[in-house]
Protein backbone atom coordinates (compact mmCIF):
# COMPACT_ATOMS: atom_id res chain seq x y z
CA UNK A 1 0.00 0.00 0.00
CA UNK A 2 2.99 2.46 0.92
CA UNK A 3 3.89 2.33 -2.89
CA UNK A 4 0.66 4.02 -3.91
CA UNK A 5 1.41 7.28 -2.12
CA UNK A 6 3.60 10.31 -2.24
CA UNK A 7 6.20 9.85 0.98
CA UNK A 8 7.42 12.74 2.55
CA UNK A 9 9.30 12.95 5.96
CA UNK A 10 7.13 14.44 8.44
CA UNK A 11 9.45 17.41 9.79
CA UNK A 12 10.62 18.68 6.21
CA UNK A 13 6.72 18.43 5.17
CA UNK A 14 5.76 20.41 8.45
CA UNK A 15 8.08 23.00 7.40
CA UNK A 16 6.42 22.93 3.55
CA UNK A 17 2.76 23.12 4.95
CA UNK A 18 3.40 26.59 7.12
CA UNK A 19 4.73 27.87 4.41
CA UNK A 20 1.77 26.82 1.11
CA UNK A 21 -0.32 23.90 0.48
CA UNK A 22 0.31 24.51 -3.03
CA UNK A 23 3.18 21.37 -3.14
CA UNK A 24 0.11 19.00 -2.70
CA UNK A 25 -1.38 17.92 -6.24
CA UNK A 26 -4.84 17.67 -6.45
CA UNK A 27 -5.50 14.08 -6.39
CA UNK A 28 -2.24 12.92 -5.29
CA UNK A 29 -2.60 11.77 -1.79
CA UNK A 30 1.02 12.75 0.34
CA UNK A 31 1.62 9.55 3.07
CA UNK A 32 2.67 11.34 6.71
CA UNK A 33 2.74 8.48 8.79
CA UNK A 34 1.52 4.74 8.47
CA UNK A 35 1.46 2.88 11.84
CA UNK A 36 -0.02 -0.24 13.06
CA UNK A 37 -2.04 0.55 16.55
CA UNK A 38 -3.12 -3.09 16.61
CA UNK A 39 -1.61 -6.35 15.66
CA UNK A 40 -4.43 -6.45 12.94
CA UNK A 41 -4.84 -3.07 12.06
CA UNK A 42 -2.54 -0.89 9.57
CA UNK A 43 -3.03 2.46 9.45
CA UNK A 44 -1.78 5.19 7.02
CA UNK A 45 -2.33 8.98 7.53
CA UNK A 46 -2.30 11.07 4.60
CA UNK A 47 -3.12 14.76 3.38
CA UNK A 48 -5.57 14.96 0.45
CA UNK A 49 -5.96 17.81 -1.81
CA UNK A 50 -9.49 17.90 -3.58
CA UNK A 51 -10.69 21.11 -5.59
CA UNK A 52 -14.44 21.48 -6.74
CA UNK A 53 -15.81 24.22 -8.82
CA UNK A 54 -12.48 26.12 -8.39
CA UNK A 55 -12.43 25.83 -4.99
CA UNK A 56 -9.61 23.67 -3.35
CA UNK A 57 -10.04 21.81 -0.11
CA UNK A 58 -6.80 20.17 1.93
CA UNK A 59 -7.97 17.10 3.89
CA UNK A 60 -6.14 14.73 6.63
CA UNK A 61 -7.36 11.35 5.74
CA UNK A 62 -6.91 7.96 7.72
CA UNK A 63 -7.15 4.48 6.20
CA UNK A 64 -7.16 1.23 8.24
CA UNK A 65 -6.93 -2.01 6.87
CA UNK A 66 -8.30 -4.45 9.61
CA UNK A 67 -8.33 -8.17 9.60
CA UNK A 68 -11.09 -9.58 11.39
CA UNK A 69 -12.06 -13.42 11.21
CA UNK A 70 -9.77 -14.17 8.38
CA UNK A 71 -10.94 -10.61 5.82
CA UNK A 72 -9.59 -7.58 5.27
CA UNK A 73 -11.93 -5.00 6.24
CA UNK A 74 -10.83 -1.21 4.88
CA UNK A 75 -12.36 1.87 6.98
CA UNK A 76 -11.50 5.53 6.78
CA UNK A 77 -11.90 8.96 7.51
CA UNK A 78 -11.38 12.33 6.82
CA UNK A 79 -11.02 15.66 8.49
CA UNK A 80 -9.97 19.44 7.24
CA UNK A 81 -7.10 19.96 7.55
CA UNK A 82 -6.47 22.91 9.52
CA UNK A 83 -2.52 22.72 11.03
CA UNK A 84 -0.91 20.10 12.85
CA UNK A 85 -3.19 19.33 15.69
CA UNK A 86 -6.06 18.39 12.77
CA UNK A 87 -3.44 15.21 11.95
CA UNK A 88 -3.68 14.56 15.79
CA UNK A 89 -7.04 15.15 16.48
CA UNK A 90 -7.81 12.34 13.02
CA UNK A 91 -6.08 10.16 14.25
CA UNK A 92 -6.61 9.75 17.80
CA UNK A 93 -10.36 9.60 17.02
CA UNK A 94 -9.47 7.27 13.97
CA UNK A 95 -7.66 5.23 16.70
CA UNK A 96 -10.33 5.11 19.16
CA UNK A 97 -13.27 3.95 16.46
CA UNK A 98 -10.44 1.16 14.65
CA UNK A 99 -9.83 -0.07 18.04
CA UNK A 100 -13.53 -0.06 18.98
CA UNK A 101 -14.30 -2.35 15.86
CA UNK A 102 -11.15 -4.94 16.89
CA UNK A 103 -12.87 -4.93 20.34
CA UNK A 104 -16.59 -6.14 19.29
CA UNK A 105 -14.97 -8.44 16.92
Amino acid sequence: MEGNFLQENWDELKGKLNKSLDFISVGQPVLVENYSPHKNIRTFIMLIKYQMEGYEQVIVGTMDILLIKDRLVWLAYYKNYDGEESIKKAKAKNDYIALRVMEVN
